[in-house]
C-alpha cells in the first residue's frame, strides 16, 4: 500500500510548501534546489502529490544532465496510477540519456 502522507491533515502544509518551493526553484532553473524540496515530498508521499514531485525531480535531473540519477526516481512514478503515462515518457528519455552518456568535449 503506498504512503499517502498528503491525506494526513497535519502534513499537508509541509507538503504543499515543499512542493511549491520545488516547483518555483524548477521554474527559476535552480534545479539542484528543486531536487532538495521535491525529495521532501516524495520521500513521504507515494500518491498523486509524491508522484508529481517525482516527475518534476526527474525533469530537473535531466536538465542537470544526470539522466542515470533520474531513472530510479521515475521508475517509482511509472508504477503510479496518477502519473504513469508522463513518467514512462520521462523514464524513456532518462534511459536514453544514460545510455548515450554526456556529449563529447570539443577538441582543443
Amino acid at each position: 500500500m503506498p504512503k499517502d502522507a498528503f491525506s494526513r491533515k497535519e502534513a499537508q502544509a509541509y507538503l504543499r510548501a515543499s512542493h511549491a518551493l520545488g516547483c518555483l526553484a524548477f521554474d527559476q532553473e535552480r534545479y539542484q534546489d528543486a531536487l532538495v524540496d521535491l525529495e521532501r515530498v516524495y520521500a513521504v508521499d507515494q500518491d498523486a502529490v509524491g508522484t508529481e514531485a517525482r516527475l518534476i525531480a526527474g525533469a530537473a535531473l535531466l536538465k542537470l544532465k544526470r539522466p542515470a540519477d533520474a531513472v530510479p526516481i521515475l521508475e517509482v512514478a511509472s508504477k503510479s496510477e496518477s502519473g504513469a503515462g508522463r513518467a514512462l515518457m520521462s523514464l524513456g528519455l532518462a534511459h536514453f540519456g544514460a545510455a548515450i552518456g554526456p556529449p563529447p568535449s570539443p577538441p582543443c
